[in-house]
């Protein structure tokens, strides 16, 4: 009975964990925010930059506000008798005469901050042909390489194409199937067999070429289908982020896997898809190109001449010139969106420079996570604590 009182569910444990978890988050956060953007300041590549944006201010004064709220609530339920008499005080609410009890107790907290810090994914953007998808699977390749890297890698583009299926194909997919041919299969010819709307009723497989080619030139359904689209891949996204962040913590946590797992999400349209999705993650790498830095403004030059529009007309030689600017205008300018993100890699050279800067933005973030994780520094503190309890005794 003594066994199954200590695993039971209560507001002892979840308080514990949350504790933790706090702590996880925003450890990793500042990490991310802070830490990672000033080493990566003091690297020699021209083709890293950091924008001179809010982020480490708010970063830094949200974290140091919620620390305080922490602080303050637990020193709120006690009297005002002294520093030390307050530490012992909340030492004493999460100490027992049994360490048992209380090294269950630090487990719960450690486990909460594993959580914590591997829910903080990294996120790689970019615009359409600026080699945000060669970035990532550089990645994923010298992550096979290299025993420290552990990565697991949420891709919006196959998400994207997944709930487009029809519900009874092997995808599993097709969330947005019905919502996306009733908004578009009457007046359009979406489908990759002729037939039109009947192909819907049908369960028959939307052409995505077809579709693209509407949207670009039409801003209202663009809109349309970004609000039917983008809510369902928000949720399949948070799903799996939060399972490959629960299962890359077990595997560290009690298998000892080497390196700090990190959760890697390749985001076609982040800063299209709305001002929250930025929130979600820890840090943002944008991928840009045609850019010599990022105080460039190229809202007003010829698309025909920028160094995005060559490479989309080279990767996609069906799409005529029309259908490449109407793409690329679809997009908020890369210029834009290089201010808004946290690193920045210029895709500007050749293949050989684009593998050398992700091989050295990746060393910083894995030595700004560090090997030391957040649970094993919160466990260390919550055995002082009891010590010290243990000590004024």
């Amino acid at each position: 009975s003594n066994l199954i009182s200590l695993f039971a569910p209560s507001k002892e444990v979840i308080k514990h964990f949350v504790v933790g978890l706090l702590f996880g988050t925003l450890r990793e956060r500042l990490a991310l925010q802070i830490f990672l953007r000033r080493r990566l300041r003091s690297l020699p590549s021209s083709f890293i930059k950091i924008p001179e944006n809010s982020a480490e201010k708010n970063t830094f004064i949200s974290g140091i506000a919620a620390f305080s709220a922490i602080l303050v609530g637990a020193a709120a339920s006690y009297p005002s008798d002294g520093i030390s008499s307050t530490v012992v005080r909340i030492a004493a609410t999460i100490s027992t005469s049994s360490i048992s009890s209380y090294l269950f107790r630090a487990i719960v907290a450690a486990a909460g901050a594993a959580v914590g810090q591997s829910l903080q994914p990294i996120c790689v953007t970019g615009g359409i042909a600026t080699g945000k998808s060669t970035a990532v699977s550089i990645i994923q390749r010298r992550a096979g390489e290299n025993t420290g890297w552990t990565i697991a890698t949420i891709d919006l583009d196959t998400i994207g194409h997944s709930i487009l299926d029809p519900p009874s194909s092997e995808s599993g997919g097709g969330q947005a199937y019905w919502r996306v041919v009733g908004a578009f299969g009457r007046d359009h010819d979406i489908f990759e067999d002729s037939g039109g709307y009947a192909r819907g009723a049908d369960g028959g497989k939307i052409d995505r070429r077809k579709l693209g080619a509407i949207i670009f030139n039409e801003p209202t359904k663009r809109r349309t289908l970004n609000r039917i689209v983008h809510p369902i891949i928000r949720q399949v996204m948070i799903r799996r982020i939060v399972g490959e962040g629960l299962r890359g913590s077990f595997r560290k946590v009690w298998w000892g896997v080497r390196g700090r797992p990190t959760v890697l999400v390749d985001v076609p349209l982040l800063y299209e898809s709305g001002k929250v999705m930025k929130y979600l993650f820890g840090c943002v790498i944008l991928v840009a190109c045609g850019l010599n830095d990022i105080s460039d403004c190229d809202e007003e030059k010829d698309n025909r001449k920028s160094e995005q529009f060559k490479r989309l007309r080279k990767r996609d030689p069906d799409l005529t010139e029309e259908q490449c600017l109407g793409r690329i205008k679809a997009q908020i300018p890369i210029s834009r969106k290089a201010q808004m993100a946290d690193v920045v890699i210029m895709n500007n050279g050749s293949l050989k420079d684009l593998e050398e800067n992700i091989d050295n933005v990746w060393k910083a973030i894995i030595k700004t996570r560090g090997y030391l994780g957040s649970e094993y520094i919160l466990f260390s503190v919550y055995m002082l604590v009891y010590w010290t309890h243990c000590y004024n005794k």
